[in-house]
């Protein structure tokens, strides 16, 4: 029994067809820039980082809560607790975050400080404390005195000129 073959036309055309629904797929052009949350889900996802601080939560760098869940990065809250706080309002926003002045009260000792605090994301939307953004920016981050203790001294560490 002689199988009827079909001609080169019809498998490239199916392969290139395949091809170019993969390219399509793949090629969605650039992606989309991260945009700044809203005003006011920013100002309540600050609310509640800085509420978490305020009820005695001290570990930055957690998510609080869902839908969405918020992270926190604050070294100020490892340092000191916080009595109180007011946010003062939102800032001109930047390209990827929107930032906001918030007057806090800190304790042991008690002091007022007024601080630069960004939110960006979606879900998760991340709180930083303006330093800490910065930082890590710059690929940098606070060092806890444990990190400082465990760092060996320069001494130790081989310099250029021993190669």
């Amino acid at each position: 029994m002689v199988r009827p073959t079909r001609g080169p036309g019809v498998s490239t055309s199916v392969a290139c067809l395949l091809l170019g629904l993969g390219l399509l797929a793949g090629c969605r052009g650039e992606p989309e820039p991260m945009r700044p949350p809203g005003v006011e889900l920013a100002k309540s996802s600050l609310a509640r980082v800085l509420g978490a601080w305020k009820a005695g939560r001290r570990d930055g760098g957690g998510l609080i809560g869902s839908s969405p869940a918020v992270g926190v990065v604050d070294a100020l809250q490892r340092e000191r607790p916080l009595a109180e706080f007011e946010i003062v309002g939102a800032l001109f926003p930047m390209a990827e975050a929107r930032p906001f002045a918030v007057r806090l009260t800190l304790d042991s000792p008690r002091e007022v400080v007024t601080a630069r605090y960004v939110v960006l994301g979606a879900d998760p939307i991340w709180v930083f404390r303006q330093e800490d953004y910065d930082l890590i920016l710059h690929w940098e981050h606070k060092m806890t005195q444990d990190e400082v203790e465990g760092t060996p001294p320069a001494k130790e560490h081989p310099g250029p000129d021993t190669h």
